[in-house]
């Protein structure tokens, strides 16, 4: 199981495919060296996946 090959509990894990909770740093590292990649190449694989019109806050809250 994914989770527990890389020492990360199910339950956060879980919450974090679910869009329920953000990821921490370590977290992040530990999900891209599992696939083999530096923290830099997830984040790049990330924002290319993104859709053009993504936004973390709604234009309302500033």
């Amino acid at each position: 199981m994914f989770a527990c090959e890389n020492d990360i509990p199910r339950s956060t894990l879980s919450r974090i495919e679910r869009g329920e909770n953000e990821v921490g740093l370590v977290t992040l590292k530990k999900i891209a060296e599992a696939f083999g990649l530096s923290m830099s190449e997830l984040l790049q694989l990330i924002e290319q996946r993104m859709p053009a019109d993504f936004k973390i806050f709604d234009d309302e809250h500033y």
